[in-house]
């Protein structure tokens, strides 16, 4: 545990800046490291600010030198698991107004250590016996807790905040107190220390003093904690993306900001309700809910835009005038306690007002803010800011200084559109930052040469130009080529065209085929019925024959009457007479010869449709082999043009 605690602490505070104004790289010290009792503090007051979302710490201290030698390191230390969370430590000197923060770096202790050390470096060493009033300020994040934890939609929201009523410090001091200022006077409860003038410590409105505590010996402890009301949210950003990218050509600077947040406050008890929520916008009571988030901008930025996840988010205003310009962004759904939302937002300015040209040589130097962002009441905390300055293709010596505490720093290549060689691209990272920050200047200074202005539209018309020679030259390559693939485009146009006709003429053809089947069929119906019937004629006849013969013999001209042995069939004539007989002979004869017609008939139509279809037949196969001669040409002509290409 005290391992990780360790490691995760030296990770975030590892300090890599080079400017003089900044924290430097760290070292590493031994866990049995003391620092020397060179100075003493005669008189220190330590103000602990909890009106925002962390506690802010600003140490007024006289420092004396009692060594006999001239001294000019002053050591603050801090618990191994709080050395993580300090952000923004800057140390000054009091009377000196407007001077540059003093060298401050870490000085790194195995896993074994309890307590980290930072190291001052005093611009002037101190002279035995000489003071000097140091003013110490940093912000310690994530160490507010909710106190329950887990609330109603609509109730209040409770913090509490322990710390050490004495200030922690390796040097003895001889008078020292501790303020709280809170944002309102609603505090529920607060530790007393009984050490001091008093039994208790004095409480003032929204305002708690500790002390005067006199003569503590260095390493005193004393943990004290309070609770109080804090019903607003606690933004935290656990990653801050921000892209500068400055464009001599068009005259801007783009800006986008992309933010991991989150709500460190309490989280609620039950599911949101959205009626609830929407009652309460009437009246607009404190909630620990972030629903609207501030962002104040130069007043010549323009183009705004806010997107998220799910694309553009239209819940926005820009409202600008010429002393300012606000962005109010108000996110998809408010954001309580645990919950998290991605977002990024962007906007553009003029470049004359950022970039300034050296007067001599091609120098330029280029004074934008580091940190920008929402700027709230409740204040916002950065777990990590990353910083990408993108300048112009063909930048060069590139240099920066700023006075935020610098982590990291690297330079890579940023290709876009039409880039050559890229853009050269300043990275900066920080850790454990505040919005206190913002505005805070990051001065860059780089060389840009007047010939390579002109680089990327050289490299646009060279790219122009190259294509309409390569355009060129495969129109000259052979224009018996072009005029062979046109021949070749229209053979194979017509061959589809032939090849939908003979599709035709092969649907007609099988529509024939299948009438001609079915007449086939009719003829053949037609013929066994004609047959039966002459069958049936031919018996009747030989019977009537035989029964004229009968009556001829007994010259009977009665009517006969047939017998009880006689079939059905031979039933059905009757002859009472020979004229009788005659006659339906011949109605058998005219009955035969129209059969026979009939047949003659549709035999006759069924050969001339035979004979149609027949000669379609061999029209299909004609255009069949005319188009398998087309298909053999065009083979040919693709085997030249393949030769010709190769």
């Amino acid at each position: 545990m005290y391992i990780r605690s360790w490691a995760a602490a030296l990770l975030l505070s590892v300090s890599a800046l080079a400017q003089v104004n900044s924290t430097s790289s760290s070292q590493q010290i031994p866990s049995a490291f003391r620092p020397p009792q060179h100075f003493q503090n005669n008189n220190l007051v330590r103000s602990i600010n909890l009106e925002k979302s962390y506690p802010r710490e600003y140490i007024n201290v006289v420092i004396e030198n009692i060594s006999p030698s001239p001294q000019d390191e002053y050591y603050i230390p801090f618990e191994g698991d709080r050395v993580g969370k300090v952000g923004s430590l800057e140390v000054k000197d009091k009377k000196a107004a407007g001077s540059k923060p003093f060298v401050v770096e870490l000085l790194g202790s195995d896993a074994f250590s309890s307590t980290q050390f930072y190291r001052v470096r005093l611009p002037k060493p101190l002279a035995p016996a000489e003071q000097q009033t140091l003013t110490i300020s940093y912000a310690l994040l994530s160490l507010l807790q909710p106190l329950p934890a887990a609330i109603n939609q609509a109730d209040k929201q409770y913090l509490t905040y322990t710390f050490n009523a004495y200030l922690p410090t390796v040097y003895t001091t001889l008078k020292q107190k501790t303020k709280l200022k809170f944002p309102n006077d609603d505090i529920t409860s607060f530790t007393h220390v009984s050490s001091g003038e008093g039994n208790a410590p004095e409480r003032t409105g929204s305002t708690i003093t500790y002390g005067p505590f006199n003569e503590l010996p260095a390493g005193s402890i004393e943990h004290a904690t309070v609770r109080y009301d804090f019903t607003r949210p606690i933004p935290y950003a656990t990653l801050l993306e921000r892209d500068i990218e400055v464009s001599h050509w068009g005259g801007n600077l783009a800006t986008e900001e992309r933010y991991w947040l989150t709500n460190k406050g309490a989280e609620l008890k039950s599911q949101f309700s959205r009626v609830e929520w929407q009652r309460s916008a009437y009246y607009k009571p404190p909630s620990s809910a972030m629903e609207w988030i501030t962002m104040p901008l130069k007043n010549d930025a323009s183009d705004p835009y806010f997107t998220d996840d799910i694309g553009n988010v239209s819940t926005s205003r820009f409202r600008k005038n010429v002393m300012e310009a606000n962005l109010e962004i108000r996110p998809r759904y408010p954001i309580f306690g645990a919950w998290n939302y991605k977002f990024r937002v962007g906007w553009d300015r003029g470049l004359r007002g950022a970039l300034h040209k050296l007067k001599t040589g091609d120098g330029y130097v280029l004074n934008v803010p580091f940190l920008e962002g929402p700027k709230m009441g409740e204040g916002v905390q950065y777990e990590s800011v990353e910083v990408r300055v993108i300048l112009p293709e063909g930048a060069k010596n590139i240099k920066y200084e700023t006075s935020v505490p610098i982590v990291a720093s690297d330079m890579t290549i940023h290709r876009t559109f039409m880039d050559t060689t890229g853009r050269t691209v300043l990275q900066l990272t920080a850790v454990n930052l505040v919005d206190e920050l913002r505005d805070r200047e990051l001065i860059v200074t780089y060389d840009y040469p007047f010939t390579a202005g002109f680089l990327k539209p050289i490299t646009i018309t060279l790219a122009t130009f190259g294509f309409f020679v390569a355009v060129w030259l495969l129109g000259k390559v052979d224009h018996n080529t072009s005029q062979s693939l046109k021949e070749t485009q229209q053979d194979l146009l017509k061959v589809a065209k032939s090849l939908l006709n003979t599709a035709v003429r092969q649907k007609e053809l099988s529509a024939v085929v299948t009438e001609n089947a079915e007449i086939i069929v009719m003829q053949k119906n037609i013929v066994a019925d004609l047959e039966a019937r002459m069958q049936r004629l031919e018996t009747n006849t030989d019977r009537g024959q035989g029964r004229y013969q009968d009556l001829s013999s007994t010259s009977t001209l009665a009517a006969e009457v047939p017998s009880e042995d006689m079939t059905a069939e031979s039933a059905e004539v009757n002859f009472v007479s020979r004229s009788d007989l005659e006659a339906y002979a011949a109605e058998l004869e005219a009955m035969v010869v129209c059969f026979s017609e009939q047949l003659r008939g549709q035999l006759k139509i069924l050969n001339e449709k035979l004979d149609r279809v027949a000669i379609k037949e061999d029209e299909c196969n004609e255009e069949l082999k005319a188009l398998n001669e087309e298909l053999d040409r065009i083979a040919i002509k693709q085997d030249e043009l393949r030769s010709m290409f190769a």
